[in-house]
């Protein structure tokens, strides 16, 4: 599915211009697996924010929306971590 290849390699114009063009956007990949899951999973932030613009539109159950709030705090740690702690 060419919008969870995008979100997983973190492209975040093609993300766009998919989202754009409503490519099917909470459609489970073989794994199971969202855009936003699999953006989440391999750590871009950027898709993260662009995928979360649509979440109104994805239809998620609130169990699913608590997974990636936990996820992106312990993304936002990692960045965090990553970038300032040597």
């Amino acid at each position: 599915l060419p919008l969870h290849y995008a979100a997983w390699q973190g492209k975040m114009e093609p993300v766009h211009i998919l989202l754009h063009w409503k490519s099917p956007s909470n459609e489970p990949a073989l794994g199971g697996e969202t855009p936003l899951h699999l953006a989440c999973q391999h750590g871009h932030f950027d898709g993260y924010v662009l995928l979360t613009k649509y979440l109104d539109t994805l239809n998620v159950n609130s169990e699913y929306r608590s997974f990636i709030k936990h996820r992106l705090t312990w993304l936002v740690i990692e960045i965090v971590i990553h970038k300032y702690v040597p």
